[in-house]
């Protein structure tokens, strides 16, 4: 928990001035029986019946706080227990008051301060933080000072009626200026006034959402449609709370907000209020992109003004016509605030559309916008509707269309490789038929696929015309049905072409077209980039492999295909005796084809499948919890699937097992924990005092069976022993129950016994996120032939931002810094030939180096000038694999590398040439790109 206070200070300080007037108290200087001399109860009337307040041995972490306050309410009343610093203050001021507490999971810690006039008492504030676990917290409140007549404040910590928590310190910063702008909801709402001057055309206007804004505190009072044009701002930085705000929760596919303005006008530019704060993907954060659109119809929109988020480290570049930068803690204990985004926009225009595009937006609230009139001297300027020069996209069309999600569509030469599409229907009905047509040169070739669900690409007919060929697909069911399934994306579709080279420029589209009820709805038109795929020498020693379930291998060439783009290992799923006889033959052809074999298994998920009419397995008061895994129950269920894992193994030849074993998170072991006799009873008959010892021994007793079934169907088929491994099983992964944070599958009684290797897992958008994590896992365990994490390619684990070129750099960093193979998942995270494209790429550098990979040594000595990139260096005898990362940075970086006397420098990425003067390397590198080195010393 000590990270949150100083990622939060460093937030606060970083660029925008360095904090202030910081006071920090603890209890160590009292007993059982006297508080610390700075320190008093709140003794007033009205906090009768009093609670109780004392000191009591708690140690916080490894800091100097070893004594806490017990802080007691009554039943019926809550306890304050003030500091009596008094703290010197005036209206705007922000202070942050950083508190250690340790209470009931649920539970609430409560702080805050009282203000002092000369008159005496006369403001008050505070915040409520509930405790995810039974462990110690550490949260940070920012107050304002609100009154006028406010000139001092005194900090108070505080216990609820009949609850009981521990406050190990509290830390209270006066904010400086700079940093109070963006805490204070005054500085806020002036500003939004200020840029706002002028004509609000959007005043009192309707707004539309997309989706629908349902998030329920916000919602409430059903007026969100008038919510953000009412001229009313919420009353505080919290707005997710206020019925004045609009909040979106859990908007896959972004989020939209639409004002009809009632007729074409001249716009000069939006303005929206929006919170952020928190950069963690399940908190409140800026967007990473914002977008406005406009539209004089309400179906072609055109993008007039973008910003993207930019990081800490370039915030020099923030501009706020393209990029922006705004201060966030980097965890969910940050604190959220509210600011002003000012588009420009100088176009006619009827509809305005904010939106923020980014898929897996998990929140976005919002309590104001406005639209501000162009004048003439705006309307005279030489760029003003410029947008209308651009293409148009369908972002309010009312109508259905199909799409890829990349603004170019990618074909492999040479190879038929996979591509996915989307669907977006804003129908207000969608029970009618629906069909969609593709129209592609007709030097492209198509193959069908029978893969699951082939029903959404049933092709009726084919037309060619003029140097085209449209394809026309008519789905079995109703457009509802073909929704349902396509929620993330519906293919694969294969196409591939033999000469690119012949086909026009002129003739490098395609079409997508939609028609419902057998009239044409929409089209989408996107060009067309053919690639020519990196050739990848057979490997030999990484061990690389895709989740790509039985039914979907049905591409043309596949084994080819695979080989062709990297992968070594392929992957099965029986989930019985029966798959494992129907995958036989598939298994035998795989290994034919010269591929490893790796079984995927789930036998603790089978549990539900196979005895789906019981509960007996599952814990006690958990019995409607279908995912729900009884650690302390070992019967006929458990028993049976031991034996299953056993005979499964004995049919299939496999190199590698992983099971995937995911029963066990927080709720379900905080079940356990609360209702589960048959566990009580277990951990005291072991003799295990906490429930984390219980939790790690038991989890890890429950799955080594599996383990040894495995190992035992190996032996009686007569065939080597198979390396074990469990999904995301790693040194330093754990859920936290109520008690703390518990090891995934009690990892040090697993491994190395029964478990040959390290399966971490990481799906971020983050280049140096993967550096940094194999790094460090690496390091720990210090073999590449045991390190064999998940990954994802460039869209995300199941769908995100398209991000193809993060799948090369997130599988350098991967390999150079101490992984032995890669396990992606899923098919769906490849959904274009790009992805396969980047992946082959990656591993055509690397495939003739793969003795420095897997023998190799980490030399961290080895770095470069540039203190912003990512250096990693594998040395073997006299030769040097050297990555150097410029990740996420939006400038060129020039590097001079730290070793002298080097012999010669070869550059393998299609950066920029290392140049070799007197002994030293001097590398540059594209924004957002790396460079790939062989060096000889």
């Amino acid at each position: 928990m000590k990270k949150h206070l100083l990622t939060l200070l460093a937030v606060l300080s970083l660029g925008i001035g360095t904090a202030q007037e910081s006071y920090e108290a603890g209890f160590n200087e009292g007993n059982a029986e006297d508080l610390p001399k700075e320190w008093v109860q709140n003794r007033y009337e009205n906090f009768k019946p009093y609670g109780t307040v004392r000191i009591v041995d708690a140690p916080f972490a490894e800091t100097k706080y070893k004594k806490a306050a017990e802080v007691c309410g009554s039943e019926s009343k809550a306890v304050d227990l003030i500091l009596q610093r008094q703290i010197p203050v005036s209206a705007g001021d922000i202070i942050a008051i950083e508190a250690a507490f340790k209470t009931n999971a649920g539970s609430e810690a409560r702080f805050g301060f009282y203000g002092s006039s000369k008159k005496g008492f006369n403001e008050y504030d505070a915040r409520n933080f509930k405790a995810i676990s039974n462990d110690w917290d550490k949260r940070v409140a920012i107050l304002e000072i609100k009154k006028p007549e406010t000139e001092t404040v005194k900090i108070f910590v505080s216990a609820k009626p009949g609850t009981k928590v521990l406050y190990s310190h509290v830390k209270i910063t006066r904010l400086d200026k700079k940093q109070s702008f963006y805490y204070s909801t005054v500085q806020s709402k002036k500003l939004f006034q200020e840029l706002a001057k002028g004509n609000n055309l959007a005043r009192g206007k309707k707004v539309t959402f997309q989706p629908e804004p349902r998030y329920p505190l916000t919602a409430a009072g059903g007026t969100d449609a008038t919510d953000l044009t009412d001229g009313r701002f919420a009353s505080s930085n919290l707005i997710w709370f206020e019925k004045e705000a609009v909040g979106f929760e859990g908007a896959h596919n972004g989020a939209s907000i639409t004002v009809d303005l009632g007729k074409v006008q001249s716009v000069k530019k939006g303005i929206i209020r929006l919170q952020g704060g928190r950069m963690q993907d399940y908190a409140t954060a800026f967007p990473d992109v914002l977008e406005v659109w406009v539209s004089k119809d309400g179906v072609h929109s055109y993008l007039a003004a973008k910003l993207t988020k930019l990081k800490a480290m370039e915030m020099e570049f923030s501009n706020w016509k393209d990029l922006y930068y705004l201060p966030e803690s980097e965890d969910n204990t940050g604190v959220p605030y509210v600011y002003p985004f000012s588009l420009d926009i100088k176009a006619d225009a009827r509809f305005i559309t904010f939106r923020s595009p980014v898929y897996r937006l998990r929140s976005m609230f919002s309590d104001e916008l406005a639209v501000i009139e162009a004048s003439s001297s705006d309307r005279a300027q030489p760029d003003y509707n410029s947008v209308y020069k651009t293409e148009p996209r369908f972002i309010n069309h009312g109508s259905i269309m199909i799409y890829p999600k990349m603004d170019t569509f990618y074909i492999a030469e040479n190879v038929y490789l996979p591509n996915y599409l989307y669907a977006d229907s804003l129908l207000k009905e969608n029970t009618g038929k629906f069909s969609y047509a593709i129209d592609l040169p007709q030097e492209v070739t198509f193959q069908p696929s029978k893969a699951w669900p082939a029903d959404t690409r049933r092709l009726g007919r084919t037309e060619t015309k003029n140097g085209r060929t449209i394809l026309y697909f008519e789905p079995k069911d109703s457009l509802k049905n073909f929704l349902a399934v396509q929620q993330y994306g519906f293919g694969p579709f294969y196409f591939s072409v033999d000469h690119a080279e012949k086909i026009p420029a002129q003739e490098k589209y395609v079409i997508f077209t939609t028609y419902y009820n057998g009239r044409k709805a929409l089209e989408v038109r996107r060009g067309i980039e053919f690639l020519k795929m990196p050739e990848v020498p057979q490997l030999k020693q990484l061990d690389i492999s895709l989740w790509l379930e039985e039914r979907f291998k049905d591409a043309p060439d596949y084994h080819k295909t695979s080989k062709k783009t990297g992968f070594t290992t392929e992957m099965f799923f029986p989930r019985s005796v029966e798959d494992a006889r129907k995958f036989l033959p598939l298994v035998l052809e795989a290994k034919k084809q010269g591929k490893k074999i790796r079984l995927e298994l789930e036998p603790t998920q089978r549990l539900w499948v196979r005895w789906k009419d019981r509960n007996t397995y599952r814990c006690i008061g958990s019995e409607n919890d279908l995912r729900s895994v009884c650690l302390a129950y070992r019967g006929e269920e458990y028993l049976k699937t031991v034996e299953e894992i056993r005979d499964i193994v004995k049919i299939l030849p496999t190199d590698t097992i992983t099971f995937d074993i995911e029963n066990w998170e927080p709720n379900r072991m905080n079940a356990s924990i609360n209702q589960c006799p048959r566990c009580k009873e277990a951990k005291e008959k072991a003799g295990i005092s906490t429930w984390v010892e219980y939790f790690e021994k038991f989890q890890a007793d429950y799955v080594k069976k599996y383990a040894e079934a495995a190992r035992e169907g190996a032996k009686q088929a007569g065939r080597p022993i198979p390396r074990i491994g469990y999904y995301a099983l790693a040194p330093d992964t754990a859920y936290r129950c109520l008690e703390g944070p518990v090891s995934l599958l009690g990892y040090r009684y697993l491994y190395p016994d029964y478990s040959n290797e390290i399966q971490k897992s990481y799906y971020g958008r983050s280049s140096a996120g993967a550096h940094h994590m194999m790094r460090r896992i690496s390091k720990e365990i210090g073999n590449p032939f045991i390190l064999v994490p998940w990954l994802s390619g460039g869209t995300g684990a199941i769908c995100t931002v398209p991000y193809s070129y993060r799948t090369e750099q997130h599988v350098l960093e991967t390999l150079m810094n101490g992984a032995g193979g890669i396990q992606f998942y899923s098919r769906k995270s490849f959904e274009s030939p790009l992805d396969y494209y980047y992946l082959a790429r990656a591993l055509s550098m690397l495939a003739p180096y793969e003795n420095i990979l897997m023998k190799g040594s980490l030399d961290e000595s080895l770095t470069g000038s540039d203190p912003n990139m990512l250096y990693t260096a594998r040395k073997l005898g006299r030769k040097i694999l050297f990555l150097a990362g410029n990740y996420e940075r939006r400038k060129k970086a020039d590097a001079v590398l730290s070793l002298n006397n080097i012999k010669s420098v070869q550059t393998l990425s299609p950066s920029p040439k290392a140049t070799l003067n007197d002994g030293k390397v001097r590398i540059l590198v594209e924004p957002d790109s790396f460079g790939l080195y062989l060096i000889e010393i």
